[in-house]
């Protein structure tokens, strides 16, 4: 799996219950522990893989891991000129 660049990891501090499980399901070891709050937290959100075993994972319900937008093409919908006239334009 690749890196998901501008994904977003959501950690909801009222639902962890400190129970580490993210730690261990994550292979892209991005999640650290904070002994302070005795949470969990995704230290290193940048290399999310977006396999989504964090959250499948957490007993709490207490991650969420979302996925950037996809892109809209950019000539959806559009036509192409050409010398013979116009024709839709599709990717």
């Amino acid at each position: 799996m690749k890196i998901v660049k501008n994904i977003d990891i959501i950690v909801n501090e009222d639902r962890c219950i400190g129970c580490r499980q993210c730690l261990k399901s994550c292979f892209a070891d991005i999640y650290r522990f904070d002994e302070e709050r005795k949470k969990c937290v995704p230290a290193y959100a940048q290399e999310c893989m977006g396999c989504l075993m964090c959250e499948m994972d957490c007993p709490a319900n207490a991650i969420e891991v979302v996925p950037p937008p996809k892109p809209e093409k950019p000539y959806a919908g559009k036509f192409a000129f050409t010398n013979l006239g116009y024709a839709p334009f599709s990717l």
